[in-house]
């Protein structure tokens, strides 16, 4: 009998947490899900948000990723071997770019990475090992994780780095 209460009382445990991390739809973006625990923390900080999902201005564009630009770009920004995610939003207050990151035990957590002053902009994933220079010296380096990045197609994007406690943004060339 004492073995079974701690296995029902993780089992109701994770009957109620997969409801959070079950998938919906986002308004206004047809097709795109997240997890409800991440909407329903955005909600909380951005009341009224949208995601923004890449039109017209994204074709261009596409070379400059390792995969097209989408509306939820997933990656492992910070090196714990799980995906995270990454999307631009549209909130009340302005543009940003916002990760949540998932943690091991199946939630997460919400970072801001940056406001967003280009409307035009696109934001598109850099994979891991993959070179870049910065704009400054010219010489080469490469990605240590998977890194987002963000700009208009016709100027040099900001990449941002995860450095464990805040994403630092550099402007890069490919």
């Amino acid at each position: 009998m004492r073995v079974w209460i701690p296995m029902l009382a993780w089992a109701i445990a994770a009957v109620g947490c997969a409801g959070t991390r079950a998938p919906v739809p986002v308004a206004g973006a047809p097709g795109v899900t997240i997890p409800a625990v991440v909407k329903n923390a955005l909600d909380a900080q951005w009341g009224g948000w949208q995601i923004v999902t890449p039109g017209a201005e994204a074709a261009p564009c596409a070379s400059r990723f390792d995969r097209p630009p989408v509306a939820v770009a997933t990656g492992d920004w910070n090196g714990d071997g799980t995906d995270d995610l990454a999307f631009q939003i549209a909130a009340p207050d302005g543009r940003r770019i916002v990760v949540a990151f998932a943690r091991l035990d199946g939630a997460y957590v919400l970072r801001e990475v940056s406001a967003v002053q280009d409307a035009g902009g696109v934001l598109g994933v850099k994979r891991r090992a993959r070179s870049y220079r910065q704009q400054a010296d010219g010489i080469e380096f490469f990605y240590s994780l998977d890194t987002l990045a963000f700009g208009p197609c016709d100027q040099p994007e900001t990449v941002y780095f995860w450095n464990g406690t805040a994403f630092e943004g550099r402007r890069v060339f490919d």
